[in-house]
């Protein structure tokens, strides 16, 4: 009997040694084992890590919590994946499938979203590349047609246009800010940033609203149906990066 309380707690030790030391494979491990508690407790231990490939951590973060019968978490991991991955096939049909069980739809697109849908599809590393090839594009057919007024006000615009992408870029990534938040459980989106404030409606675990501001333990949000508060603690943020 002690050999055997002592092999258990040798086991418990090295499995607490491997969480430690890459709690990503050893939260795989765990969820293919079929323990999704404890491979999300190592999954989210993952994400506070600063060299952790924080998009593939946040898309196992969604799958454990969807296995643990926590939809609306699970979307809110995935919708922060998608800025990591953006292009990830599996992880758009993940939150489609997520989504779907929720019985929620997405916010439908602002003008500006539309317009830069294509940047959408490309993570932070790639959009830099991209300005950094319009700038250098840019100068150098600039200097090449001297006497071609029209190409080189071309040129001048894919330079400028190339600035400004960078710019973007590098402001949201020195100062992120929470573009979206996925709503954790039914609240209420109140009309002022109080629990005892009038309810304009009632919001469903799910659904996606657009943060307008930040007021405390109150987020402003912006849902397709009005604009008004909902309490900090009942929303997971959504950076803009």
């Amino acid at each position: 009997m002690r050999a055997l309380v002592l092999c258990v707690a040798a086991a418990a030790c090295c499995a607490g040694m491997r969480a430690q030391e890459d709690p990503l494979a050893e939260g795989l491990r765990l969820y293919r084992a079929g323990d999704f508690a404890r491979a999300h407790e190592c999954f989210t231990t993952a994400l506070a890590m600063p060299d952790a490939p924080h998009g593939d951590v946040l898309f196992h973060l969604g799958n454990a919590a969807f296995r643990l019968d926590r939809p609306a978490e699970a979307l809110w991991h995935y919708r922060r994946a998608l800025g990591h991955l953006p292009r990830d096939a599996e992880l758009r049909a993940n939150v489609a499938v997520v989504e779907a069980r929720l019985g929620v739809e997405p916010p439908p697109a602002t003008l500006g979203e539309v317009l830069l849908a294509p940047l959408a599809r490309l993570t932070a590393g790639e959009q830099l590349g991209l300005a950094t090839a319009l700038q250098v594009v840019g100068v150098l057919v600039w200097f090449a047609a001297r006497r071609r007024a029209t190409v080189r006000a071309v040129a001048a615009a894919a330079g400028l246009a190339g600035l400004a992408l960078g710019v973007r870029v590098a402001v949201q990534q020195a100062w992120p800010q929470p573009t979206s938040a996925v709503v954790l459980q039914a609240s209420a989106l109140r009309a002022e940033p109080d629990a005892g404030a009038a309810t304009i409606l009632a919001l469903r675990p799910g659904e996606t609203v657009r943060v307008a501001g930040e007021h405390g333990d109150w987020i402003e949000v912006t849902h397709p149906l009005a604009t008004g508060f909902v309490a900090r603690a009942a929303v997971g943020l959504v950076d803009g990066t």
